[in-house]
């Protein structure tokens, strides 16, 4: 009937199964629909119309649409999708229940809104879900407050699939969910999200997209805005006896958090053991914090453990800064560390800073203990930090007034400028005399480039200074060309 009113139940599903290869069912009218539609061993149809089809009385785990057993080049696009509203349930609204065979699937151009899944490319445990397109579609107002609701789109064990184009806004748990799949070669890429979890924030990590348990993903080009409870999280699963490997993060934008939880988190909340989080890779991304909205930051970029994950060419930026400024990276949680191979092959480069006031004590990027004293590579290199205090610091927390450790791990390599003054007083002109300076991250094999800022050293000469043998953090300069006469100050600088 289409009136919104009469139960269309019984006459969709017969037109669904009356449906041959090559058909496409056009849909117009307002549908009210108390049971799942199924899609049973179907192949080349499409389901299309500017009509509504909304769930009323039906049971808690029901489908709008529901592909059952094996299907392939299903297309269904245009409509409006609507749930029961209700964050106790587990309806969705395209989708399929463990075991299905599923191929050359097309959702787009749909309208969802007020149901606990959107999309759900399930094939997890069993079966399999391949070549899935999702894209153009506007999701919103997703609700969901037990496990395995409150989703988007739903990723699970999905294959060689691209998740594209699409917007999302306000889902109660995740925005996008790639939560498992080895090789499974996916791509999600310039979907705009908004204002998740904007209703239900509670400062937890419950973040709006999430790459878990899954190897071989590509994050590109998306759009994040006023999120809250974490933008990004990628992490393996211990307790799925799930690595999580491979996964580009790229040219994303991220802007004004909503509360105080970092951007991205990267590695599980538990100390590893046989699994882990490894080879991710965070390049050429936008980090954009506005704190005239939220105050308090932690930093944006949180490592609690993993491997060969590289932080390279991001601009991160802190607008209307009035209070302290936090760090930017955070690499390794000795909470979640036993040993300091579970932290290893961090790298930090080419990465820039800007924040439009200095405040506090905080340093652009703080290293761990498990890091700072063990044996574990990591490079923090040619990154700029305006504003920021510090360059490096090396804490137990990212709370720079406590925990501070002494590094003494021979297997960093940090490039990063800092200015020394000398008093020099009465000490005699070249006299050849040596002072230590304390530049933490020294250790007798460091080699220190130095220029003068003010010395009758000429500025344009460069000079490559030492590390004190017998003292960790202490870099070493002579007392050469320098005099006491009145015109000279006894203050001496170097850019080191």
């Amino acid at each position: 009937v289409g009136n919104g009113v009469a139960d269309d139940t019984t006459a969709l599903q017969a037109a669904l199964t009356a449906m041959a290869s090559g058909d496409t069912l056009e849909m117009n009218g307002n549908y009210l629909i108390n049971a799942s539609l199924t899609i049973t061993n179907k192949t080349r149809i499409r389901i299309t119309g500017k009509g509504r089809v909304f769930l009323s009385g039906a049971a808690s785990s029901a489908y709008i649409f529901q592909l059952v057993g094996t299907c392939d080049d299903i297309e269904i696009d245009g409509l409006t999708l609507v749930g029961e509203n209700n964050s106790g349930y587990g309806q969705t609204a395209i989708g399929a229940a463990t075991g299905q065979t599923i191929s050359n699937t097309r959702f787009h151009d749909l309208n969802i809104s007020q149901i606990n899944v959107g999309i759900s490319l399930n094939a997890y445990p069993t079966g399999s879900w391949t070549r899935a397109m999702v894209y153009a579609n506007i999701l919103k107002d997703i609700p969901g407050t037990v496990s395995g609701s409150g989703y988007g789109i739903h990723i699970p064990n999905t294959t060689d699939s691209h998740i594209f184009d699409n917007t999302i806004e306000n889902c109660d748990r995740h925005s996008i969910y790639q939560a498992s799949g080895v090789n499974c070669n996916n791509v999600i890429a310039n979907n705009v999200i908004r204002k998740h979890r904007f209703t239900t924030g509670d400062g937890s990590f419950r973040s709006a997209a999430v790459i878990a348990r899954s190897s071989n993903v590509s994050f590109i080009g998306n759009k994040f805005s006023q999120c809250k409870d974490c933008c990004l999280e990628i992490a393996h699963v211990t307790a799925d006896s799930a690595n999580c490997t491979n996964v580009l993060v790229e040219g994303n934008s991220f802007t004004n958090r909503a509360n105080a939880v970092h951007t991205i988190l990267i590695g599980e909340q538990a100390v590893p053991t046989s699994y882990a989080t490894t080879r991710v890779t965070i390049r050429n991304n936008l980090f954009d914090d506005n704190l005239s909205v939220t105050a308090a930051l932690p930093p944006n970029v949180y490592i609690l453990n993993g491997s060969d994950i590289y932080i390279e060419g991001n601009t991160f930026i802190r607008r209307n800064v009035t209070s302290s400024l936090s760090g930017v990276i955070l690499a390794g949680d000795d909470t979640y560390l036993s040993v300091n191979s579970q932290i290893a092959n961090i790298s930090v480069r080419n990465n820039t800073a800007i924040s439009d006031a200095t405040a506090g004590t905080a340093a652009f990027v703080n290293i761990c203990e498990q890091l700072a004293t063990g044996d574990s590579y990591y490079w923090v290199k040619d990154n700029i930090a305006k504003n920021w205090p510090k360059m490096i610091s090396w804490e137990n927390t990212d709370d720079p007034t406590t925990g501070a450790v002494t590094p003494t791990n021979v297997n960093s390599f940090l490039k990063f400028r800092i200015n020394v003054t000398y008093n020099f007083g009465s000490i005699s002109a070249n006299s050849g005399a040596v002072y230590a300076a304390t530049v933490e991250g020294c250790k007798p094999t460091t080699t220190v480039w130095g220029r003068p800022v003010y010395s009758t050293i000429p500025s344009s000469q460069s000079y490559t200074f030492y590390a004190k043998d017998d003292q960790v953090n202490a870099a070493v300069i002579q007392v050469v060309n320098v005099t006491t006469s009145p015109s000279d100050p006894d203050s001496q600088t170097f850019v080191l």
